[in-house]
């Protein structure tokens, strides 16, 4: 995994927004492209860091900029979907996002391992099992990415946890009939055999 990852990297930049190598570069490494943005960058998590000490269980959805207002008299929204999630849902709505996360991860990783095994017996068109691992890898990979832009974005509130969801669920749904069906097929071929 550590290879790919290495291997895929110079492909992720090369294709990455400019936007986002701007913030990337103005974050870690300090290069400014324009203005100061990595100082009020760098006091927005601040900001949002001491909003969610004073506030450890959240400030509620939708109240952070209110929240900044009343502190800092300003009504800049969190930019890090961490500590996004950290102001608004508080301590605990951040372990349960995380459990969220995790919960969508071990679901793509589950179904990928169902799908090898399953592949292995070709009881099913090889097109269609090269598409659903396809489909698989995409998820894991597109969750990394946004868990990666994240640190830049706040997309709690994104459609994109409901894809998410939606595609792991319909990938765990896919393995338990193939599996079940993969039942059904080995006792008739193996009644056929008998026969």
């Amino acid at each position: 995994m550590v290879l790919v990852i290495i291997l895929l990297l110079p492909i992720i930049f090369k294709f990455t927004p400019e936007e986002y190598k701007g913030r990337f570069m103005s974050t870690f490494v300090g290069h400014e492209k324009e203005g100061r943005s990595k100082e009020s960058r760098e006091k927005m998590y601040g900001e949002g860091w001491n909003v969610f000490v004073r506030h450890p269980f959240g400030v509620g959805l939708g109240n952070y900029s209110l929240a900044n207002y009343r502190y800092y008299n300003s009504q800049q929204e969190m930019h890090c979907l961490y500590l996004e999630v950290l102001t608004h849902l508080g301590i605990h709505g951040f372990v349960i996002f995380a459990l969220f996360v995790w919960k969508i991860l071990s679901v793509l990783r589950g179904f990928l391992k169902d799908f090898c095994r399953i592949k292995k017996k070709k009881l099913y068109s090889q097109a269609d099992l090269v598409f659903l691992h396809a489909v698989g890898n995409a998820m894991v990979v597109y969750m990394a990415l946004r868990l990666f832009l994240d640190i830049f974005g706040m997309d709690l509130f994104g459609i994109n946890w409901w894809f998410m969801t939606g595609i792991g669920s319909a990938l765990f749904f896919m393995s338990k009939q193939l599996g079940a069906n993969e039942g059904e097929k080995e006792s008739a071929h193996s009644e056929q055999v008998a026969a």
